[in-house]
């Protein structure tokens, strides 16, 4: 797959797995979207160091627990690099649980499975499987895998 001059998002860009996947991206010829919720001088610098694939780069804060603002994220994408190709979900939120107290987290601290489908869905068209994808790397790119099944009950 070419992706010279496509456009990809990507959340979390700014931590250690985002950075990678941006990179890889990158030497493919992708402009990036680094996606970051709080370290805007992180994501600046990785930004910066994309650049020096000879691609664009721009950095967009954005707190994907408020649809309102995954909106906003699309439009500013579009208006900055006049499309969007790829979406990588690489952003994490992580709330501090007294292992004792684990059935003590409520809906309402989390974003359900299902609000995240519908998120996904309502702005990016695109539909999330139930099931996670799995992605084998080969030597051109990766390749789509489906996810083991569920363990039976």
């Amino acid at each position: 797959m070419d992706l010279k001059n496509s456009v990809a998002v990507v959340t979390g860009g700014n931590g250690g797995l985002g950075q990678r996947i941006c990179h890889a991206l990158a030497q493919q010829g992708a402009n990036i979207a680094v996606v970051y919720a709080k370290s805007e001088e992180q994501a600046e610098q990785v930004a910066r160091d994309i650049r020096t694939h000879d691609v664009e780069a721009a950095t967009f804060a954005c707190d994907l627990t408020k649809p309102e603002q995954i909106q906003k994220l699309a439009d500013d994408v579009v208006k900055k690099f006049g499309r969007l190709d790829i979406l990588i979900n690489d952003a994490a939120y992580n709330k501090s649980i007294p292992f004792q107290d684990l059935d003590g987290l409520t809906t309402e601290e989390a974003i359900a499975p299902e609000q995240l489908r519908s998120v996904v869905r309502d702005i990016f068209g695109i539909e999330l499987p139930d099931r996670p994808l799995v992605f084998e790397s080969y030597d051109s790119g990766f390749e789509k895998k489906s996810a083991p099944p569920a363990p039976s009950a």
